[in-house]
This record gives C-alpha cells, structure tokens and sequence, in this order.
C-alpha cells in the first residue's frame, strides 16, 4: 500500500535517503503526488516506524528551519524546472535599437506546490528590477515566460529566478546567472596577424566588459572544436579565449568612451591561405569541419546570429608565397559567403597587407586590390597597414598591434557610435594621377579630399648585414614598373608632386615595391635591403599611412581652363524626385570625400549589391551637407542637388540635371 504525503514531508525524505537516513526503495513520485511505501506500519513515527525515529520526529518539528534547508539542499540536487531559455553567466546579449537588452526565461516546472515564478535583477549588488508570473500547471507541469530587461553599459547584472511554494512565503531558488551585460558584437577573420594574440607580460590588458564565446583551438585554431566548448568568458584571459591585441585595444577604447560593452569572436587561423579560410559547406555553412563553419558555429551557439555589426578581415601574408594572382577572385568568394551568413552586418574592414619578402610582382597587384576593394563592393572600408610600427617583416609587436587598435576604433566609432573624430582618419588613398605639364615632365598624384598629406624624410637603417643603409621614397615611386625616373617631390594639401628626370611617356604609376627585402635563393636578404621594409612611407598630418598601389594610370595633362576648380557652395536646383524608394530617391553626405566614393554618403539603410549601383542614376536626390566637400571628377545626373556644404569640381567634373 501507499500513503500520499506533503511535498516538504516527501523532499525531507528524500533528503535522509540521501544520507542513509531513509531506504531510497521506500520513495517514489507519481503523476498525482508523492507517494512513500508503507511497509506495514499503521502510521508515520509511530512507534515501531522504521523511517523515522521519535527523537529526529521531535528535532525536525522543533526545527521548521531545518526540514526547509533540507529541502533546498534536495532542490539543489534534483530537477524542479526545465529551462529552455535560459541566459549563461558572462553572457553578452546584443544591444537593440534603443541600447537595451531583453533576457527571455521560460521553461517548466515539473513539480506540484508551486503557484508563481519570479526573478530578481541585480545592477552590480543594487536590486534593479523585480517581476513574477503566476503558473498554471497543466498535466502535472507549469510553463512560464518571464524576462528581464538590461542597459547597455559598465555595469554587470546577475539574475536570480525563484519558484514560490502555493499557499506559503517560501520560494527556491532555482538558477542564479551573474555577470551579464548587453552591447555589441564583432567578427575578426584571417590569419596570425589578425589573431594577433600577445600574452603576458607583452600585453596584459583585460576588462570584464569584453567578451568571447567558445574555444579558440590549438594548432592555431586548426585542431577539431569539441562541441561542448560553448562557455562565455573575459576575453584574452589565456591563448584558449582570446579576442586579439589590436581587437582588444579596440574594443577597449570602444568600452571607455561609449560605455559598451563589446563581444568578440576570433576565428582567425595562423598561417592559413585564403582558400582554406572562405571554404564554406553550403548544404551545412557551420561545418565544424571547416573554419568559416567553425566560426559560424560559434555565433550560432552564442546566440547572436542576426546581431554582428561589423567584420574584420587581414590576411594575405600567405599569398605572397606564390599565390597572389588568385587571391582578388578567393576573397570575392569569401565576401559573398559572409553577406549571406551575415547579412546583417554593416561594415566589412578589410586590411591591406605590409610588404614581404620574395621576388615576385603579383604581390603587387593583389595588394592594391585590397586597396580598391573599398570602392569595387559595398560595405566594404578598406585600411593600409604598411609604415605601421613593430613590424619584423611578417608580424607586428605590441607597439603595432596599439597603432592598429586606436586606428580601427576611430573607423568603428565613426560608423557606428557616432564619433565626431572624421577628419583624416582613413588610410590616404589616391584617387587620380596626371602629367602636370605640357613637357610631361612632372606628376600630380592625388589623394582623397580630405587628407594633407606629408613627403618624408629620408629613411637610415641597417640592412642584413648591419651596414647603413638610406631609403628615400623617390627610390619607392615607379613608372611602368621601373624605379629611377622621379627625383625629387613635394606634398601640397592632398596631393603629391613628382619632379621628374626629363620629360616621359610612360603610362603607369606605382607606390612601395611589390616585394621587400628582395631575398636569393635560400631566403637570405641581399645586400642594400633591411629585414623588413623601413620605409619611407607617405602618411597624411594625422599619421595615418598611405595605401601602397600599383600601375596606376596616368593621365595627360588637362586641357587648360581659366577655372580649373570650380566650387558651387549654395542652393537648390532641379525637381524633387516622385519615386520614394530610399536606397535611390535621396543621399546625404555624411563627411568631406569624393562623390564615389562609398562612405560619403548616408541612404538610411544598408542596400543591396544592386541598389549600389544605382547610387548616382537620373534618380537620385543629393545633398551634400553643411561643412562638408564633396569633390567630383566625372560626369553625373541628379534630379535634384542640394547644397549647404560645397561642391567641388575637379577637371572632367560635371554635373547635369536629369528627368
């Protein structure tokens, strides 16, 4: 036979079986109870019960407190409520709009007596939101949905859930989740110098309000992922979680300026070929087989698919050994991928790579792909890492990795935190090359507009094998691939002024050579090259270095015009658009740049491949906003141009109103 018996009765129970108090095979729940075998006594604790003694009947009723803390400990032990949706301790969620977070718990509790769920919400140690939900139990169980709502900011949250007893003021505890916060998230990819990972004492910094997920796996991320590596941490704690130097400097300054926490998941592989890393499975895209699946995973599992910002994307060291010709076509692939996993994202900062050694021109002109890629698809900002301090010829010391990370947090706070810091903060970029003279005897190379650039100073190292050596960057600049012909040179605001050795004819111009040092058979550095490129380098007035580029054409020089730049500064011509698709029916710009180029202009919302290039069709209104210059060296049609800021026509610059 059997005798129903009160939960707490029947926890209590259970809690002495535990500890041998009470034979386990006497105890057993149903469907409608709990229930405790009888094994032929006429009542509990009467004389001759073999359960429990009349002197631990008598402490465990002089003792209420006790028989509940027994039940905790029992309820700490068992299953009460299945979770699922649950937040982990460390948990970053990603803020919304409105730079907050909801935290979803839901699941069921499997056991009778209970009448409402709660929660407590801590700002660090301070309550900070308190909610309950009544439960409703249907075939023996209760559901509930409950949340908590938390800000984005330096602070830390912990979450602890409760399950009330019907008809009593006691409660149990059932999870406890600590150290929660909410902000944002970045992707890095690539190879070493994007996992970029320094340990201590070379680069100590931590901060609990940035963020990893999962495993970063041995043989430089290559090893198999163990599926259960899926814990949240402090970031860079040990090679295992780490984010990156530069990414940390990064997010560092990202945490103290704007008060965000930040979550970065690294899923660069050191010394991997950009084949290896865009292999994507499309029938599974997180195949824990390849690294792009890998990563993907490792978002999925965080929960943060559909809230990735940005991606960061720096390789191409492994290229230079032979396979740079395919490199353009490989990333393009890798480009398409990421757009389709994350669609969401609204920035793709691509590095363009230093010089190493080799003998080979390709190299050449995959870096400047890497230069153009900012201008070829969408999206995509684009940042030169030549001249960058610390570098040995294939990686960066911590003095780099700094450089690196408070110049990508000024990109990043440009784009998305609102950052008043704009000026001359990208890498300089140039933008049109020309014959200056009728004699062809000299160069303008121009930059973009916003950028004042310096020509510097001769550069003294020691080469290889420790003999002085002087650089100077008339010795970087080649015309149809050879050096020689310019011999001197000067920076006026964006532009650079090449004298030349006599008049010319030639056709291309490039910027650094493709390869440096230039190395002999076994590898070994020749005489006159150091064991990595010194410089010098072109940098604007802000530090900021210029792309290297290659074969770059060179235009005549311009037919001569009384006014060579023409500068229209206020007004309004043309009709108002009747179409209001935004993607094409308005642009705004944002900051001073050239009219092509992508990030000068704001269109409201992120466009698609194809509404890209509709940009600058017949339908488009534009208006380039008060402060900034925009300058325009082709022909355009707009149906309406507004002017608070100024519009600066270059030579070939046109303008006209279309229909």
């Amino acid at each position: 036979m059997y005798k129903t018996v009160s939960l707490q009765l029947f926890l209590c129970l259970l809690c002495l079986s535990a500890v041998g108090q009470v034979p386990t095979s006497l105890l057993r729940g149903t469907n409608t109870g709990f229930v405790l075998t009888d094994p032929g006594s006429s009542a509990l604790g009467s004389p001759g019960c073999p359960l429990l003694s009349p002197s631990l009947q008598a402490t465990l009723s002089r003792n209420p407190s006790l028989l509940r803390g027994l039940c905790r400990l029992l309820l700490s032990k068992v299953q009460l409520v299945r979770f699922s949706q649950l937040p982990a301790s460390n948990q970053l969620y990603p803020r919304n709009a409105n730079s907050m977070a909801t935290i979803p718990i839901k699941g069921r509790v499997l056991l009778k007596g209970f009448d409402k769920v709660s929660i407590q919400v801590f700002r660090n140690a301070t309550l900070y939101q308190y909610s309950k939900a009544p439960l409703v139990y249907a075939d023996s169980t209760a559901p509930f949905s409950i949340a908590a709502n938390i800000r984005a900011e330096l602070a830390e949250f912990r979450i602890r859930i409760f399950v009330h007893q019907a008809g009593s003021t006691d409660s149990v505890q059932v999870a406890d989740r600590q150290n929660i916060v909410t902000g944002d998230v970045f992707v890095i990819g690539g190879q070493s110098n994007a996992t970029a990972y320094l340990p201590p004492p070379a680069y100590t910094y931590q901060s609990e309000y940035i963020r990893t997920f999962g495993v970063y796996a041995n043989n430089d991320n290559k090893d198999p992922y163990n599926l259960a590596d899926t814990l949240w941490t402090v970031g860079n704690r040990s090679p295992s979680t780490l984010v990156g130097t530069w990414e940390m400097e990064m997010a560092r300054r990202i945490a103290e300026q704007y008060g965000i926490p930040i979550c970065i998941i690294n899923g660069a592989s050191g010394g991997s070929g950009i084949e290896y890393l865009n292999n994507r499975n499309a029938a599974n895209p997180a195949d824990l087989s390849t690294n792009y699946g890998r990563l993907l995973y490792r978002i999925k599992k965080a929960g943060l698919t559909g809230a990735v910002k940005a991606y960061f994307f720096r390789q191409g060291e492994t290229e230079t050994n032979g396979n740079a010709p395919a490199w353009p076509a490989e990333f393009e692939k890798l480009y398409k991928n990421v757009r389709l996993d994350y669609p969401e994202i609204r920035r793709f900062y691509l590095f363009q790579i230093h010089l190493l050694s080799g003998n080979l021109e390709p190299t050449a002109v995959f870096r400047d792909y890497q230069r153009r890629a900012g201008s070829l698809l969408p999206f995509i900002q684009t940042h030169a890492t030549v001249g960058t301090r610390g570098y040995d010829g294939v990686h960066f010391d911590v003095t780099g990795h700094l450089q690196t990370g408070a110049e990508i947090f000024r990109l990043v706070a440009r784009d998305f935190y609102g950052g008043k810091d704009t000026t001359q903060i990208t890498s300089p970029n140039v933008r049109r090359v020309y014959y200056s003279t009728a004699a062809q005897n000299e160069i303008v190379v121009q930059f973009d507009d916003d950028q004042q650039l310096v020509w510097p100073k001769d550069t003294t190292v020691a080469d290889a094998t420790g003999k002085a050596l002087t650089h100077r960057l008339t010795q970087w600049l080649f015309l149809d691939k050879k050096e020689g012909a310019v011999v001197s040179g000067r920076s006026e605001g964006n532009r650079l002024i090449l004298t030349l050795n006599g008049s010319r004819s030639e056709r291309k111009l490039g910027y650094l050579p493709p390869n440096y040092p230039l190395v002999n058979g076994t590898g070994t550095p020749l005489p006159g090259y150091a064991n990595a490129f010194p410089g010098p380098f072109v940098k604007n007035t802000r530090g900021l270095n210029a792309f290297s580029f290659w074969e770059v054409p060179i235009e005549a020089p311009p037919a001569p015009r009384s006014n060579p730049v023409a500068n229209l500064t206020s007004g309004s011509i043309g009709n108002t658009p009747a179409q209001t698709d935004q993607a094409t029916s308005q642009l705004i710009s944002v900051q001073t740049g050239h009219w092509n180029k992508f990030t000068t202009w704001d269109w409201h919302r992120v466009l698609t491949s194809t509404e890209f290039l509709r940009m600058f069709t017949p339908a488009s209104s534009v208006q380039i906003s008060t402060g900034h210059v925009v300058s325009l060296e082709d022909t355009v049609v707009v149906k309406k141009l507004t002017l608070q800021g100024t519009l600066r026509l270059q030579p070939g610059g046109t303008i006209k109103l279309g229909q």
